[in-house]
């Protein structure tokens, strides 16, 4: 006999059938209850309490899925090869492949391999609807060739062949209920039994067809529906449900079967707030409806954006549990689309110690051993890809330490190894280009060699046995790769590291995903066994299977809240429910299209009486009442919310949120809370403090004194500061800067630039030592290197050698110290690319003009060089500069490229400081004032502080070929004009006609900044300094290197960038780290004048003092 329980939601349906059950525990029989999977725990535990553990006992509950493992256990059917996910892809992959020729309509998808997932959801659909192959051939004839019909020709061929590959050897679970039916029409496991159904609003076409032999085996079956029965137009809220009543009602008359009048249960006891049965009674019913004059026990939310939304929800539940003594267990929260508050909701609860299980499937493609196993393959396919072997020893498992993965890569880097380079033996410099290779150097060499091996070995084994070979043979090779890698001793170290980090959940992860990846193995040797295949093949069907695969967290306690999409709410009511993400066309949600067919071919081909799911008309009814059936949960409490804002968009309520403010006139949306609402932990109120640190309001100020004294809190509080930009980083402790830093400091003209670029970026490249990686490669650091390299060896021999040089001999004489150069410092030309040849061959050509350049304007000046590549320092050519601080000395030196000397007519000696510069230089007094181009002031003040010397200036000699534009047509002169005026020395010189004279003859402004006019008057574009303003300059530049020395063992090491007329941020390699975010809508344009700056130096020193050497 069939007979239906019938009720609203919170009617007692679910009740009702359990006390029956209860009561008739002893009958003979038996009793089972049949539920949805996901509430068979839930179930027993409610009956347990109920029945008592005899009475539990004599009452089975099953799902579908249990029924038929039990009924297979008693009757046979369970023995055999299970298919899992993964092995039904592999089998729908070769299937696609073996039809591929015969496709026409899904031919394209079928060759780019992006068919298989459409074609295993269509088969699962027809499983599930209990369609055959063959029915589907039927109704394609019946709608001709072509269209539609060609296109279900396509899915029978796919799927007959499908099929086929899986009864040849395995049992696939999506045929477990087709058997089950199958099973049951010759067994007795129901005979005499009294069977309840509860939960269901509909059936499968296979569950119906299980229900049908239950329904002809047992004494009794009563099935709980949610439905008043008084539905007769076949659209209204429950018409779907209506409609599960007529199909069971028509199964049962077809098989004899008697259906008795059905029980009609009006109450509804679940609610313990008449708000929420008044919810019930008017949620989405045409016609009139009733209202209340309150909203006890309903809000509504209208949220900022989805993380206001889940810090709402949190806040909330905190709340209730700490002042009202509610359990977590009490709530659930449930969206329609729960991706687009991973990451949000979760922190929101974790900030206020709410335990919640967030059921969030991940991809198993991202974890470790999968990247891992990956990446081996596209090493090999790839051959040896620098990329692809990093992104296996990044994985955390295999077995590298941090250092040694960082020591091969940043070798990688620097000779750019990748493909043959790793196969063979390193043999370049460590450290790059340019270092003599010590005993030290020789030793690392070895080690990375080692390290190499370590790396690469395995991957040519698994080559080697990979490269034709079977698909059993080839799943063997990836287990046999991971075991040379050590793996199953790597992976149990690397959870163990993630448990120590308090990350437990994500260590057992690991271990299942390892678990996976043995059954994806396992599945992949039993499918393709002794069948021959390529790499690539097997390694796209691999990627296939993992990319399909996902796994969920365990729920780790019972006392917790509860999260997920409305089919996962979980059976008994809770005290207070959240239906978050309620924007129109998301909840409900308006259903799209789905699989391979389109909702006008979806209702042509049911109208064919081809039983297929529901078209979007039906779908779109069902989400009304899955809707229905989540405001209709709690017992006591609903609340529900949305975003005005979500990915970018502006949102609108739902129609939800229209029929509560319906029902309830006086209930308003809330909106704009106060933070003090939020603020109900003491993470959610750092957290506050955090998004309003900068504001100057009260609840700022408020959230910052409770937070001032407490000594958890204070280095958070403190970075917050730092990024604020209201505490600048800087080193508290003085001995700490001491011990970076030296007592002791000597430092070069670099650092000192460096510093007043910015103290952070001081402090990160010689505090930390934490340098640039730089390739070793001929780039335009190299070309500077190089070309002060052969200006130093050509302008060491005399004047009178170079002169008789023909272009020919002075080529020769440049290419042979390249190859010199080479061999020093690149390992011999032989270890250099083509293209980086070609590069030194061009700037031999280069060094040769500007050499000639310089010829011509040593020619015609009495300045003489005296030295090149002089070095300042302890043990060197000439003593530092030596400066005293205050609080010790600070010594600075360098190299100089080359001091030139002139014997003045007054019997003094004038020196003057050169600097090749292959990159554009020029010389401005204002920088100077900040601390920058100060680089050949230093030297000058180092050379001329014994005062045998004078000061005769400072000149950048441009060492790069110049760029010149000119019209077309344009003759040698006007060519060889503009590229002297690009070749132009930059600097600043002694305001001297003699000097001047003797720098360039004639005075005219073509080698220097500076020239005279007919009266002997300086130019007006000269850049000179009288004698006393060179001093002062001299004088200024120790002063800031002195407050430099004072500033540094102070700690001093904000990040305070030069932005006066430049952007020191723009290059700098440590701003991810330095917290400003400063560019250039920062930079402050620069309008002081020379004299400007003079006057402001002159101001410091009388107000610093004198600096002393």
């Amino acid at each position: 006999m069939l007979q239906f329980v019938l009720g609203r939601a919170g009617s007692g349906k679910t009740e009702y059938l359990r006390r029956m059950l209860a009561d008739s525990c002893q009958r003979q029989g038996g009793a089972i209850l049949l539920v949805p999977e996901q509430y068979t725990f839930e179930t027993e535990k409610a009956m347990l309490h109920l029945a008592g553990p005899v009475g539990a006992n004599a009452v089975s509950v099953y799902s579908f899925t249990r029924l038929a493992e039990a009924v297979f256990r008693r009757v046979g059917g369970a023995v055999g090869r299970r298919l899992s996910e993964g092995g039904r892809r592999i089998l729908m992959s070769i299937a696609v492949e073996e039809c591929q020729d015969r496709l026409e309509v899904y031919g394209a998808a079928a060759k780019n391999g992006r068919i298989t997932e459409g074609m295993l959801t269509a088969v699962n659909e027809m499983k599930l609807c209990g369609i055959s192959p063959q029915q589907l051939l039927d109704t394609a004839r019946g709608l001709g060739g072509r269209g539609l019909g060609k296109k279900l020709q396509e899915i029978a061929l796919l799927y007959r062949t499908y099929e086929a590959l899986v009864e040849a050897s395995y049992l696939d679970s999506r045929d477990d209920l087709t058997r089950l039916a199958q099973a049951l029409e010759a067994s007795s496991f129901f005979e005499g039994s009294l069977v309840a159904v509860d939960s269901f609003e509909g059936f499968t076409a296979q569950e119906l067809a299980v229900l049908t032999q239950i329904l002809r085996r047992a004494e009794k079956v009563v099935v709980a529906l949610c439905t008043d029965g008084l539905d007769q137009t076949g659209t209204g809220l429950f018409a779907l449900v209506d409609r599960t009543r007529r199909r069971l009602t028509a199964a049962a008359q077809e098989n004899g079967v008697a259906v008795a009048p059905p029980v009609m249960l009006t109450g509804a006891p679940r609610f313990q707030n008449e708000n929420l049965k008044l919810v019930e009674a008017q949620l989405f019913s045409p016609g009139e409806g009733m209202t209340s004059p309150d909203h006890q026990g309903i809000a509504v939310f209208e949220a900022r954006d989805p993380y206001e939304e889940a810090e709402f929800a949190a806040a909330t539940i905190r709340s209730l549990v700490m002042e009202e003594g509610w359990r977590y267990r009490d709530f659930s929260i449930i969206c329609r689309s729960p991706e687009r508050y991973y990451g949000c909701l979760d922190a929101a609860l974790k900030r206020r110690d709410i335990p919640c299980f967030v059921s969030q499937p991940a991809r198993v493609d991202a974890e470790p051993v999968m990247r891992f196993v990956l990446g081996a393959f596209q090493a090999v396919q790839g051959g040896y890809q620098t990329e692809s072997l990093l992104e296996m020893l990044k994985t955390g498992v295999s077995g590298f330490t941090t250092e040694e993965i960082s020591a091969l890569e940043n070798y990688a880097y620097l000779w750019k190894v990748s493909g043959p380079g790793w196969r063979q033996e390193f043999v370049r410099h460590p450290r790059g280009f340019g270092q003599e290779l010590e005993e030290e150097d020789r030793q690392e060499l070895a080690r990375l060699n080692g390290l190499r091996q370590r790396l690469i070995g395995p991957l040519e084994r698994f080559a080697a046995r990979t490269r034709q070979t079977t698909g059993e043979e080839l799943s063997q090779a990836v287990y046999l790769l991971l075991t040379a890698y050590g793996m199953e001793e790597n992976l149990p170290t690397y959870c163990l590291s993630l448990e120590e980090a308090g990350e437990g959940a994500l260590a057992q992860k690991q271990l299942r995903v390892w678990d996976l990846l043995m059954g994806i193995l396992d599945q992949m040797r039993s499918i393709l066994g002794k069948k021959p295949i390529s790499r690539q093949r097997y390694f796209q069907l691999l990627q296939e299977v993992i990319a399909g695969e996902d796994v969920s967290e365990i729920p780790q306690t019972v006392d917790q809240v509860l999260f997920g999409r409305v089919e996962q709410a979980r059976q008994s009511s809770p005290r207070a429910v959240f239906l978050i993400g309620a924007a129109q066309g998301e909840f409900p949600l308006a259903p799209q299209p789905s699989g391979v067919f389109s909702d006008a071919e979806r209702q042509e081909l049911i109208a064919r009486e081809l039983p297929l799911g529901d078209p979007l008309e039906q779908r779109t009814m069902e989400e009304r009442y899955l809707t229905y059936s989540a405001a209709c949960l709690p017992a006591e409490r609903l609340y529900v919310s949305w975003p005005r804002s979500a990915g970018g968009e502006d949102k609108a309520p739902s129609e939800l949120v229209g029929a509560l403010l319906s029902i309830f006139p006086s209930l308003l949306p809330l909106r704009g809370l106060p933070g003090e609402y939020f603020a109900n932990s003491k993470e959610a109120a750092f957290s506050r403090l955090a998004a309003r640190f900068s504001a100057g309001d009260g609840e700022a100020g408020a959230l910052r004194l409770f937070f001032a004294g407490d000594p958890a809190y204070a280095g958070r509080v403190q970075a917050l500061e730092r990024a604020s930009g209201q505490r600048l980083a800087r080193l508290e402790d003085k001995a700490l800067a001491r011990q970076l830093f030296g007592e002791k400091l000597f430092l070069s003209p670099t650092q000192v630039e460096t510093y007043h670029q910015c103290r952070f970026q001081y402090f990160c490249r010689y505090g930390l030592n934490a340098k640039e990686r730089r390739r070793a490669e001929v780039d335009v650091l190299q070309y500077g290197t190089l070309m002060h390299y052969l200006f130093e060896r050509i302008f060491r021999l005399p004047a009178e050698e170079r002169r008789q040089w023909t272009e020919e001999e002075l080529l020769s004489r440049v290419q042979g110290l390249i190859e010199a150069y080479a061999q020093e410092n690149m390992g011999g030309m032989e270890l250099l690319s083509g293209r980086e040849k070609y590069r030194l061959s061009r700037l031999a050509q280069s060094a040769c003009r500007l050499i000639r350049h310089v010829e011509e304007e040593l020619a015609q000046s009495r300045f003489v060089p005296e030295h090149l590549e002089w070095g300042l320092g302890f043990g060197r050519d000439y003593p530092p500069l030596r400066i005293d601080t205050g609080k010790g000395i600070v010594t600075v030196g360098g190299t100089i490229d080359r001091v030139d000397v002139y014997l003045g007519s007054d019997g003094c000696r004038y020196v003057r400081v050169i600097d090749y510069k292959t990159g554009h230089k020029s010389f401005r007094l204002p920088d100077v004032l900040l601390g920058l181009n100060m680089q050949m002031l230093v030297y000058l003040a180092a050379l001329v502080e014994s005062g045998r010397e004078l000061p005769a200036g400072v000149l950048y000699m441009p060492a790069a070929e110049p760029s010149v534009s000119v019209d077309r047509g344009a003759g040698e002169e006007k060519i060889k004009a503009e590229a002297d005026k690009q070749l132009k020395m930059s600097g600043v010189v002694l305001s001297d006609q003699e000097i001047i004279q003797a720098m360039e003859a004639g005075a005219k402004g073509r080698f220097i900044p500076a020239s005279l006019n007919k009266d002997g008057s300086l130019g007006r574009y000269s850049s000179a300094l009288s004698r006393q303003e060179l001093h002062t300059v001299l004088e200024y530049s120790k002063l800031l290197i002195a407050a430099m020395g004072r500033e540094l063992l102070e700690g001093r090491v904000e990040p305070e960038p030069a932005l006066t007329g430049r952007n020191s941020c723009r290059y700098c390699p440590y701003s991810p780290v330095c917290g400003r975010e400063l560019g250039g809508q920062n930079v402050k344009q620069d309008k002081t004048t020379p004299q400007e700056a003079l006057a402001q130096m002159e101001e410091a020193l009388q107000k610093g003092g004198k600096a002393h050497g």
